[in-house]
C-alpha cells in the first residue's frame, strides 16, 4: 500500500508535523509505503486560469505520487475557517491540469482522500476547511476516507495527547 501525505503547514515541527509524523510511523509499521511532502517549502504558486498546463519536474513530480497512490492524505493547520495558502496553491493548481488533461482527471477517481487538520484557536474552525477538501474529493470522484481534526494543540503535547485518536484515524483509513 502505497500513501502520500501532502502537508500544507509553514512551519516544520509544528504541531501538525508531530501528527503527520506520528500517521506516517504507524501506517509504516502496518506495511504501507509513506512519503510526505512540505508543499510550502515547494515552488507553487496556485492557479491563475492562464491556460497554459505546463507541469514543471517538481510538480511533476508530485502528480506522479498522487496518481499511484492507494491513499492520500491532505494535511493543513486551519487559519481563519480555511485550508492553508500552500495547500489550497496546490488542489488549485492540480485542479487547473485536470482540467485541461481529461486523463490526470480520472486517474484521480476511486483513491481514498482523507484529511489531517489542527485548528490555530481554541476555537474548532476546522469544519469550513474540511467542506473545501471533501468538495474537491467529490470533483475528482476520490474516495473520503475520513479526517482526523485536532482544535488547537501544544505541539509538545500533540503525540502523547491524541495516540487513541490517531490509531482510530490510521485504523479507519486503511481498512474502508
Amino acid at each position: 500500500m502505497k500513501v502520500t501525505i501532502f502537508n500544507g503547514s509553514p512551519n516544520k515541527g509544528d504541531s501538525l508535523s508531530k501528527i503527520t509524523s506520528s500517521v506516517a510511523e504507524r501506517m509504516r509499521a502496518e506495511g504501507a509505503a509513506v512519503k510526505e511532502y512540505l508543499l510550502y517549502f515547494m515552488d507553487i504558486k496556485g492557479c491563475i486560469d492562464c491556460g497554459i498546463t505546463r507541469p514543471d519536474d517538481e510538480f511533476k513530480e508530485l502528480i506522479d505520487e498522487l496518481t499511484s497512490s492507494d491513499i492520500v492524505i491532505f494535511a493543513c493547520p486551519v487559519y481563519r475557517w480555511n485550508i492553508s495558502g500552500a495547500l489550497s496553491a496546490f488542489i488549485e493548481e492540480l485542479h487547473s491540469y485536470c482540467k485541461y488533461d481529461d486523463d490526470l482527471a480520472d486517474s484521480l477517481g476511486g483513491r481514498k482522500a482523507s484529511a489531517v487538520m489542527v485548528a490555530e484557536s481554541e476555537e474548532n474552525i476546522a469544519g469550513e476547511a474540511l467542506e473545501h477538501l471533501t468538495a474537491f474529493f467529490d470533483k475528482f470522484r476520490m474516495e473520503y476516507a475520513g479526517a482526523f481534526v485536532m482544535p488547537f494543540s501544544d505541539k509538545e503535547k500533540t503525540a502523547d495527547s491524541c495516540k487513541s485518536e490517531i490509531e482510530n484515524f490510521i485504523e479507519m483509513i486503511m481498512k474502508r
